[in-house]
């Protein structure tokens, strides 16, 4: 009987052990069932709209921006009143796009003219925001812009040349433009286009330019800039000489620049040095000429060859008799050499090809020298005497 009692003794001090232990495991599973229950996140704040068509709107082109204070949220968007999705299909036309900031797409001008976008925020735990609203309007019958302007000369290998665009608004409200293409339009024959090139002007949807209704802009204007062409330098491009290239606006709108004419060479002479001359003297008495060709021209030239002669400046022919019983004294009495070897006919003309070269704007070309001496012709040369201003005539081309 004693031992008996002893079991039911640690039995029942046992007891209370246990209990607790079943108590305390209630109180873990309760405490994870708690956690699980935790109040959700509220919704998103509604997005911001930063940008947005003018309304009216003469474009079909509808640009939007935004931005929402809760960082991560993704968007929906809704065109036409339509469904909430997460890309958008341009009722204009177009491919699809994410609903993202920024977004440009064409609207349809069929419609009545009134036209609506929306745009809500959604966060990681599918939690949607109130959606932000704008409606617009783009008459049907939007009158079409004007553009104008004309760029200031080009050369060859010379600076670009912008375009002074002048964009005029004859509708009562504003115009959004997002983009400007310039091109070549019909050009003459021979002349390449593939000579010229253009910067376009950065208008885009990201850096766009309003024109007020009834208004006009020129460019450039603020950010905006404009277009502007160049011409390459090429080895013969006299085709394009002088010729007016008509161009095109978002190929409609016609505009021209012009191709200069280079200004004419120039030619520096220097001091002459040697003589003095004597018929038929020896070669310590030839003199010499050394003599350069400038390009005054902002573009580059061809310099071709220059050609040389015992002429008056304007060319015509030369002759000095202050003893009219005696011959004239004329370019026969001498004779032009490029080197003192190779000696031209008396009389004749001595031609420069060595000189020739591709002279940038404002460039000029390597100094050269002339050789002159006077020959024995086997007349009374007396006319000749104590001559000190024998002109030479100098051609550059």
């Amino acid at each position: 009987m004693t031992r008996l009692v002893r079991r039911t003794a640690r039995s029942a001090r046992r007891k209370p052990l246990l209990a607790l232990l079943c108590v305390l495991g209630v109180v873990g599973v309760s405490g994870a069932a708690l956690s699980l229950a935790a109040a959700p996140p509220s919704v998103p704040p509604a997005p911001v709209l930063t940008s947005a068509p003018p309304d009216p709107n003469v474009t079909a082109t509808s640009t939007f921006a935004w931005t929402d204070s809760q960082a991560g949220v993704t968007f929906l968007c809704s065109v036409e009143n339509g469904k909430f999705f997460s890309t958008v299909t341009p009722p204009g036309g177009g491919s699809s796009q994410p609903c993202t900031s920024p977004l440009t797409y064409n609207v349809s001008t069929t419609n009545n003219g009134m036209h609506q976008f929306a745009v809500e925020a959604v966060d990681a735990y599918g939690n949607i925001s109130t959606p932000t609203k704008y409606q617009w309007k783009v008459p049907k019958s939007a009158l079409p812009l004007t553009l104008s302007g004309d760029a200031a000369s080009v050369f060859p290998g010379g600076a670009s040349s912008a375009f002074l665009t002048t964009i005029i608004n004859p509708n009562t409200g504003p115009i959004t433009i997002t983009s400007l293409t310039v091109s070549l339009g019909s050009m003459p024959a021979g002349c390449q286009a593939s000579w010229f090139s253009f910067s376009q002007s950065n208008v885009s949807p990201g850096n766009p330019l309003t024109v007020p209704g009834n208004g006009s802009v020129t460019l450039p204007q603020g950010s905006v800039s404009a277009p502007s062409v160049s011409m390459s330098d090429s080895s013969d491009q006299t085709s394009c000489k002088n010729a007016t290239i008509p161009v095109l606006y978002d190929n409609t709108f016609a505009a021209h620049f012009f191709v200069g004419a280079p200004s004419p060479f120039t030619i520096t002479i220097g001091s002459p040095s040697g003589g003095p001359m004597y018929p038929g003297g020896a070669d310590s008495t030839w003199e010499t000429e050394t003599y350069q060709v400038n390009n005054p021209s902002p573009g580059a030239q061809q310099l071709s060859q220059v050609v040389i002669a015992v002429a008056n400046g304007d060319g015509s022919a030369w002759s000095s008799h202050s003893n009219n019983a005696k011959p004239a004294c004329t370019k026969n009495d001498f004779e032009l050499s490029l080197n003192g070897t190779a000696w031209v006919a008396a009389g004749a003309s001595v031609t420069d090809t060595s000189i020739a070269a591709d002279l940038p704007g404002g460039a000029s070309s390597a100094q050269h020298t002339l050789y002159i001496r006077m020959r024995d012709n086997g007349l009374n040369q007396d006319n000749c005497k104590n001559l000190t201003n024998v002109p030479l005539y100098f051609s550059a081309s």
